[in-house]
């Protein structure tokens, strides 16, 4: 049962901030309220070693919409039968609310980040399991890409499969790309397991439409940090959420991953990669 919980703010926590408010704050300027993107609480680290805490209460899921930014530790969940329990980070929409859930399944434990944003327009989702049969083994969710449509992951589950790959094989991943005329948004990922068992790994996105579109990609892996998003010294204040992950999670349950930070001195969004994972970030305005 839930006993003990953790929950470490970094930087300033904001309760909801414009979108330039959020890097304003940082700076401890005060935050215009003319902006259309509206955040609650950016960002929070949220998890406990073997994730024996209670889940944390993000607000309504009648106003916002939230998004996963960041995942650490270990998403190893039962393999064989009864394949259960699995081990997963995520946001979820709970009787009307969101909420930031860590389940560590027979793992160390998983931590994540979250934010969300006063936006709930033309809100859809999409989820993805692994699949190796053959006849859908090229048959991926998707959405239109209507618009300024954009969609980023709200969850990651896995019992083996995002914790290992075979020598020779690409790491466990799941991406969110832009493909095809008209366009689509594509969810996809690959592991590595035995086809004969059940799904090992799989993930959701939400998506809604942006007011100020799209305004860069971008991607990091290995053991870094770069700036990925813009601040308010340079005229374009976006934000960055997380359009992909890749990497084997079965390290300390906050040890190794991937993680979009606000830099307190720039107001920019940083991505940080650790334990050799890679992240994939998309800026909106």
């Amino acid at each position: 049962m839930h006993s003990n919980f953790r929950s470490r703010p970094v930087g300033r926590p904001l309760a909801c901030l414009t979108a330039s408010g959020i890097a304003a704050a940082m700076l401890g300027v005060l935050p215009s309220p003319a902006v259309g993107l509206e955040l609650a609480a950016w960002p929070y680290e949220w998890g406990s070693p073997g994730n024996n805490g209670p889940d944390l209460d993000l607000g309504s899921a009648a106003d916002r919409t939230c998004f996963l930014t960041g995942i650490m530790g270990n998403l190893t969940g039962k393999s064989t039968h009864p394949n259960e329990p699995k081990a997963s980070v995520g946001v979820y929409i709970r009787n009307g609310k969101w909420k930031l859930e860590t389940r560590a399944g027979v793992g160390s434990g998983v931590s994540g980040r979250a934010v969300c944003i006063k936006n709930v327009a033309n809100r859809t989702s999409m989820s993805w399991q692994e699949c190796t049969a053959f006849e859908c083994r090229n048959n991926y969710p998707f959405v239109k890409a209507d618009g300024s449509r954009r969609c980023f992951l709200t969850s990651v589950w896995s019992r083996a499969g995002m914790t290992f790959h075979y020598n020779g094989d690409g790491a466990p991943a799941i991406r969110i790309t832009k493909e095809g005329t008209p366009p689509i948004w594509v969810m996809r990922g690959w592991t590595s397991d035995d086809p004969s068992e059940p799904p090992n790994a799989g993930a959701e996105a939400y998506c809604v439409d942006f007011p100020g579109a799209g305004a860069a990609d971008g991607s990091l892996g290995g053991n870094e940090r770069r700036p990925m998003c813009d601040g308010p010294k340079s005229g374009s204040v976006t934000v960055g959420f997380l359009t992909g992950v890749s990497g084997d999670f079965n390290g300390g349950w906050s040890n190794g991953g991937v993680e979009l930070i606000m830099d307190t001195a720039t107001g920019k969004t940083d991505l940080k990669v650790t334990g050799g994972k890679a992240g994939y970030v998309s800026c909106v305005r």
